[in-house]
């Protein structure tokens, strides 16, 4: 289980960070949300897809039709496709809002991640003032752009679902002969984008919309490349290389990845 405890000085002074080596911390993970800003790149590698949370939708990648499972990733954490959701980029922190205001927003840390260390020669959280460190600033800032456009993209999701635009995808998993309905994924409702009236058209075009919803369409194909994942995973040799995602070597904090 997860333990997000809030960054203090009082805490943290004295303690270290490992920058993570795998992505075991996500193994659970069947979706992971999605900004709007990532969706160019995550268009070509994962199925996108709707889903809600806490009766309102947002936007997820899609990464395994079996729940507390991830297929994007191996045994070991190596992830399997081109693009890894920003989210994880920013793990082990986190930003958590408020629990007396939920406008603001407290940056954590996952203690459970076992990332938290004594050594000296590990990264530190405060510098010799007592400030962030420069590292810590700028994952600090990292995710709060990536909030940032989270809450935009809500309010886009908001738009979508007012407009009538989303509905249930229907999906099935076939696994040992028998067939097994994959649900809480819903996509864009093609004949509701096609019967808009010219007035909501023209709202949803002048919201910045339309690309997410075309990108949304387009992603729908990438669920042939989790089945690939899964054949793997299951043993069946499907005679094609699956690409891998070193996560040491590809830890910059960017948007553009």
């Amino acid at each position: 289980m997860p333990n997000i405890v809030p960054i203090e000085k009082q805490s943290f002074s004295q303690k270290f960070w490992k920058t993570p080596s795998n992505f075991l911390f996500a193994k659970k993970d069947s979706v992971c949300p999605l900004s709007a800003l990532e969706i160019p790149t995550a268009v070509t590698s994962l199925p996108i897809a709707f889903a809600k949370l806490q009766e309102n939708f947002c936007l997820v990648a899609v990464l395994s039709l079996e729940r507390d499972c991830n297929w994007a990733m191996n045994s070991a954490g190596r992830w399997l496709l081109d693009y890894v959701p920003t989210l994880y980029r920013g793990y082990p922190f986190l930003l958590i809002p408020n629990e007396h205001n939920n406008q603001e927003l407290v940056f954590c840390f996952d203690e459970s991640s076992e990332l938290l260390t004594d050594d000296s020669s590990d990264n530190k959280f405060f510098d010799s003032d007592g400030e962030l460190t420069q590292s810590l600033q700028d994952h600090l800032t990292f995710l709060q752009k990536f909030y940032g456009h989270m809450n935009s993209t809500k309010k886009l999701c908001s738009l979508f679902d007012e407009l009538g635009l989303i509905k249930p995808w229907t999906l099935k998993l076939s696994a040992n002969g028998t067939d097994k309905n994959v649900g809480g994924l819903y996509c864009v409702d093609e004949d509701s984008l096609n019967n808009l009236s010219n007035s909501d058209f023209l709202t949803l075009r002048t919201s910045g919309g339309l690309p997410i919803i075309y990108s949304q369409l387009l992603a729908m194909q990438n669920v042939t490349k989790l089945a690939r994942l899964y054949e793997k995973r299951e043993g069946k040799n499907t005679g094609e290389e699956v690409h891998s995602f070193d996560y040491e070597n590809n830890s910059t904090l960017s948007f553009e990845r």
